[in-house]
């Protein structure tokens, strides 16, 4: 007779048999995407988290870390306020700098829209708006990798990519920004009709920003502009279709996807009544038609290439983080740049900051993996060809 053996069972995380207080504090100290798997997978959970969605979810949420909290949680409001006008007010933006820093620099506990109307929902759309910057950062990583390693090492076998924890922060915290810029200064001012440009607000989205903080959200916009990856608008247009109209430009990532912010006065909104009804209201094309790029290129880029001006910047960033301290200041290849920018003027042009700094993701990786590289910034970088 075959000897065979016995199988050993792993033991399980007896999760169904905790007091429930126990079960809500492991609820609320799994990040959003386990818990929505939990609440997707196991009745009890669902019950349990609709019961207490509040003090799980921001526990949830907390797990992130404050900036990215403030981030998300910004963002989330600002779309709450364009899909659901009849229930939230709009955001108290009369001064837009003071808007950005009780919404961004807070280390208290922050509200979160809808959970007393649909707390399913809620969980549904934060998953969502962390799920799309996610991909936008491992899409970028990715591509970025394989251009930098066969530049140090052509046809090279790429090894598997694994960021580590500074470079995956440094990444996320541009595309984080891009989206809020999106659904703030794209959405919710054509949900609103509001003018921007007539103020400063734009620029107080931009002036807390130190220079090496701008030249990575740059170079995440480029990516996506080069790459023709949209983000997800928060206010989709119905009906409308991309005619190639001017003089906006479609080209850039955070318009609608579909009509590339060329959307006609006559086309309705998300929440009008039909076309033929004498109540429905039209889309007013009121805004700038590029905030972010003319913004940016206008104010904060060197008029000598596309990198951040540092006298139209801060030095510092607005505020340290604790979660990740080293992302505080820049990485090895920025400060790199930074030496030819300051003292080899000569060699500081758009072609070479293009070619051999940007294009290379010169701003996000960490020290080890330049290292690896042989230290690829490295003095005679720029001028290899």
């Amino acid at each position: 007779m075959p000897n065979y053996r016995k199988r050993h069972a792993r033991p399980s995380f007896p999760f169904l048999d905790l007091p429930a207080e126990v079960q809500v504090l492991v609820m609320s100290n799994v990040d959003i995407h386990t818990l929505q798997n939990l609440f997707r997978a196991t009745p009890s959970a669902r019950d349990m988290y609709l019961r207490y969605p509040t003090s799980i979810l921001q526990g949830a949420v907390a797990t992130m870390g404050l900036q990215f909290r403030n981030l998300l949680l910004t963002t989330y409001s600002l779309m709450c306020a364009i899909s659901h006008a009849n229930i939230y007010t709009k955001a108290d933006i009369t001064s837009m700098e003071a808007f950005l820093e009780k919404s961004l620099d807070t280390e208290e506990q922050r509200r979160i829209d809808l959970l007393e109307f649909d707390a399913s929902r809620a969980l549904d759309t934060l998953c969502d708006i962390d799920r799309e910057v996610t991909t936008f950062v491992q899409a970028y990583a990715e591509d970025i990798y394989e251009r930098a390693y066969h530049r140090y090492d052509p046809g090279v076998v790429l090894p598997p990519l694994v960021l580590c924890s500074v470079e995956t922060y440094r990444i996320t915290r541009a595309f984080y920004r891009l989206k809020l810029f999106q659904v703030l200064f794209y959405n919710y001012a054509d949900r609103f009709s509001i003018d921007f440009s007539q103020s400063e607000a734009y620029q107080a989205f931009f002036d807390r920003m130190s220079d090496f903080e701008m030249d990575e959200m740059v170079t995440a916009y480029q990516f996506a502009l080069r790459d023709r990856r949209y983000f997800k608008s928060a206010y989709p247009h119905k009906g409308c279709t991309y005619t190639g109209h001017k003089p906006w430009r479609n080209d850039d990532p955070l318009h609608c996807e579909t009509c590339r912010g060329a959307f006609s006065t006559d086309m309705r909104s998300l929440d009008s009544t039909p076309a033929s009804a004498p109540s429905a209201r039209a889309v007013n094309r009121r805004r700038c038609p590029q905030p972010f790029w003319s913004t940016v290129q206008d104010a904060y880029l060197s008029s000598l290439g596309l990198w951040a001006e540092p006298t139209s910047c801060r030095s510092t960033p607005m505020k340290e983080w604790t979660t990740e301290p080293e992302a505080n200041g820049p990485n090895a290849g920025w400060l790199y740049w930074k030496r030819v920018r300051d003292t080899i003027m000569s060699a500081a042009t758009r072609d070479v900051y293009v070619r051999h700094f940007r294009i290379f993701g010169f701003c996000f990786w960490d020290y080890s993996r330049l290292r690896e590289w042989d230290y690829m910034f490295s003095p005679l970088w720029p001028f290899e060809t």
